[in-house]
């Protein structure tokens, strides 16, 4: 393989990076240079520092304090070479020293200085004011900040410099010379007081010169050089190997790449006939730029299922599996997919050889071509027949379901109703037995001409208050049955009709009134507005009766007494909406969150070795999801109790028939 593009980059970035590292070199050389220098300049100054300080400290304490405590003859003064037997005072001896130090040093690279903010009269002339690093630190060492002062200045290719400073304390022989010399600019000395400063500065005698690298800038250039040269040898060198290797590297890729190309295609056309040959189910190509769609290709699966031979399937339409029962209009829907080019999924009833009929879920859809003008339609077809007659099974068993619960809640209601009108009916019984007697023994005294005035009046009395009795009776026992028959009436046929709200409910819950009375509970009804509703009036009171029935069953311990006891039935249209919100809700012991997300599901129950079949709410859940066209959740209330919260839309019927 030659050398080609990609290779060469790296080539092209090494090289860089080499150039850039030879370059950078001299400049790294030189920062480690002025570190150096920096290094040396700060450890000389701190070095000459400590010198001077010992110096002068030897001097104070050896000398100025020894004559002063001695009594002697020698006069301390800063003017010590104008005064017979003067010895120069430490501030005065560390001047001189500077001055000493200035002079040994002609290059001025070191300078030693004394300075202090209360001069004597003639030092203030020689230095009137501070500069500003000698203020700073003569600040920060009063403030007891820092016993180290120090600053380097300069650039790292200049001349540099390294000042430091330390604080000048007063001892007892300072303090007391000052604080009683007649030329002190200050007299209230103390022991310990920062005096001033001593300051030493390094610094470098000149710049640092380019010409002071040009050695090193030589045999840098020489390096470059010769590192290009080779740089370059050796790319042409590569280049010559890569044009002598392009052409038969380029035949090996393209052999290789057609090879690759050509596995890839034999491997996923066997595995793509392999899938399709055994498939569970019918697997057809119809060439879509022939007339009629011909079929060229059907796997095993689907001349199992039709029955047909090879012969009668290829080169024909696949029309030939429609029947006399076969929907036109399923048909037509797919043809006009066909013709349109576009995918298409249904089902259908078709034909075998034998003549059979059977469901086909059919799945059409295009390949190759363009949009609208394929080269190829694919169908898959899989036989629903035992799926279809499982779902209409299933559909019948859930209208048995259905019907079961209808007449058990019918039977519920047929019990209750008859136990709650034998009362009145009893009371007007009796009532009319009373009557009849107290008519005979009036009819008695009426012959024997014994009746007079006050018991005719006694006897209308009585009558008048028995005829009362019997007809509230009789009402209250007519009311019930005619709120039973039409709740049977809506039960046992079911339709869809406009209701309102308020009278449809009402009727509904006078007719569960003795079943909630034997649970010794209290129904309440809170409708908010008579609006109109659009319903399966049998479903909807077989929901409800469903729910209350449960609430009665389930909800209450028997802990709780009636007048605790309270199931709530709720409905309003929601706002700005046509749908209707119908709850029921009662506050007893509530359902454990493990069983809630089971409630819907068919024949379970918590109460099967007590008569539950566990198909309640299921049936509750069918008529909402499908019959109302709604849907239905479970709430939990605080603090007990629980809330079936129905929602589902109000005027259904007639959206159907728009």
């Amino acid at each position: 393989m030659g050398l080609g593009p990609p290779q060469r980059r790296p080539v092209r970035i090494v090289l860089a990076l080499f150039v850039v590292a030879i370059l950078l070199l001299p400049l790294a050389f030189l920062m480690t240079l002025r570190q150096i220098e920096s290094r040396q300049m700060r450890l000389g100054a701190e070095e000459i520092a400590r010198i001077v300080t010992g110096i002068r400290s030897y001097y104070a304490t050896n000398v100025v304090e020894r004559l002063q405590a001695s009594g002697g003859q020698a006069v301390l003064s800063e003017r010590y070479k104008e005064v017979h037997g003067g010895i120069p005072i430490p501030a005065t001896l560390s001047i001189e020293l500077g001055a000493l130090i200035d002079h040994s040093n002609p290059q001025n690279r070191i300078a030693y200085r004394f300075v202090s903010d209360y001069p004597f009269p003639q030092r203030r002339a020689e230095r009137p004011t501070l500069d500003a690093f000698q203020t700073e630190a003569l600040q920060a060492f009063r403030q007891g900040q820092d016993s180290v002062f120090a600053r380097e200045n300069g650039s790292w290719m200049g001349q540099a410099s390294y000042r430091l400073a330390t604080p000048v304390v007063m001892q007892a022989g300072c303090v007391a010379c000052h604080n009683a010399h007649p030329e002190s600019p200050r007299r209230d000395w103390k022991l310990g007081d920062v005096r001033g400063i001593q300051e030493v500065e390094v610094s470098t005698v000149e710049a640092v010169k380019l010409a002071d690298f040009r050695y090193l800038g030589v045999y840098m250039a020489f390096v470059l050089v010769i590192s290009v040269y080779s740089v370059g040898l050796y790319r042409r060198q590569a280049e010559a190997v890569r044009r002598s290797n392009v052409d038969l590297a380029a035949s090996r890729e393209r052999e290789r790449q057609a090879s690759q190309q050509l596995r890839e295609k034999v491997d996923e056309l066997i595995l793509l006939g392999a899938v399709v040959d055994g498939s569970t189910f019918g697997v057809t190509i119809a060439d879509a730029r022939q007339p009629d769609y011909p079929l060229v290709y059907a796997n095993p699966a689907f001349y199992a299922m039709t029955g047909l031979a090879p012969e009668q399937v290829m080169g024909h339409n696949c029309r030939f599996l429609k029947g006399p029962e076969t929907d036109p209009a399923v048909s037509a829907a797919l043809g006009a997919a066909v013709r349109e080019g576009r995918p298409y999924t249904t089902e259908l009833l078709n034909y075998r050889a034998d003549g059979q009929s059977f469901w086909n879920r059919l799945t059409l859809f295009p390949v190759g071509g363009s949009p609208g003008r394929p080269n190829h339609f694919v169908g898959y077809q899989i036989d629903i027949t035992a799926v279809r007659a499982a779902q209409a099974e299933r559909e019948q068993m859930m209208a048995e379901i259905q019907e079961s619960q209808k007449l058990e809640s019918l039977g519920v209601l047929v019990a209750g109703v008859a136990h709650e009108v034998n009362n009145p009916l009893g009371i007007a019984l009796t009532a009319a037995t009373h009557m009849a007697q107290s008519a005979q023994d009036i009819l008695a005294e009426l012959k024997a001409h014994r009746l007079v005035h006050e018991d005719l009046e006694a006897f209308l009395e009585d009558e008048r208050v028995a005829f009362d009795l019997i007809v509230g009776n009789l009402k209250r026992a007519a009311d019930l049955v005619r709120s039973f028959k039409d709740v049977a009436a809506d039960q046992a046929h079911e339709h869809r009709r406009e209701v309102r709200a308020v009278q449809f409910l009402s009727t509904l819950t006078t007719s569960l009134a003795p079943i909630v009375k034997r649970a010794r509970c209290r129904l309440d009804l809170d409708v908010e507005g008579d609006f109109p509703m659009v319903v399966d009036t049998g479903a909807f009171a077989q929901l409800v009766t469903n729910l209350v029935v449960n609430a009665t069953v389930h909800a209450f311990d028997r802990t709780d007494t009636a007048a605790t006891r309270r199931i709530e039935l709720k409905a309003r249209q929601v706002p700005d909406s046509a749908d209707i919100e119908l709850s029921v809700q009662d506050n007893g012991v509530g359902i454990p969150a493990a069983l809630a997300e089971r409630i819907f599901e068919p024949f379970f129950t918590t109460r099967r070795g007590q008569g539950g079949t566990g198909l309640g709410l299921f049936v509750v859940h069918r008529i909402v999801t499908q019959n109302l066209q709604g849907s239905i959740r479970l709430e939990a209330v605080q603090p007990q109790g629980v809330r079936f919260v129905i929602r589902f839309p109000g005027q259904l019927e007639q959206e159907t028939r728009a």
